[in-house]
């Protein structure tokens, strides 16, 4: 048995391509970073990320995003404003609910941590 997880991000635009990368994902069992990319291969760390800021502005022109009914078949978590909203659907596993837990436990804001110190 092989477990593996593929993340559909804003790259990810249409259903077709997501199912091509479903399917890659099945096959290959490949795990794949964006900057280690092929896309990325001797290039600048600065250089990759501001190419890819550049492909996330043209893909907003095709995104498509995940249907609720139409992909009710996946398993998949929908964040919503960094954290204000999830929609998790077909979690199936182990592996996938720490994978959800992780998700909604990541803080990306900064936050307060009073502390102080009592004497007597």
């Amino acid at each position: 048995m092989y477990l593996f997880t593929t993340v559909f991000d804003a790259t990810n635009t249409t259903r077709e391509r997501r199912e091509v990368i479903l399917t890659f994902a099945k096959e290959n069992g490949y795990k794949q970073v964006k900057l280690s990319s092929p896309d990325y291969v001797n290039c600048d760390k600065e250089d990759a990320v501001t190419d890819f800021l550049k492909r996330i502005e043209c893909y907003k022109v095709t995104y498509v995003p995940l249907d609720d009914d139409k992909d009710r078949n996946l398993s998949y978590i929908k964040i919503f404003n960094v954290g204000s909203r999830y929609l998790v659907n077909q979690v199936q596993d182990h592996i996938q609910s720490r994978i959800v837990y992780y998700l909604m436990n990541i803080h990306v804001t900064h936050s307060h941590l009073p502390l102080s110190s009592w004497r007597e």
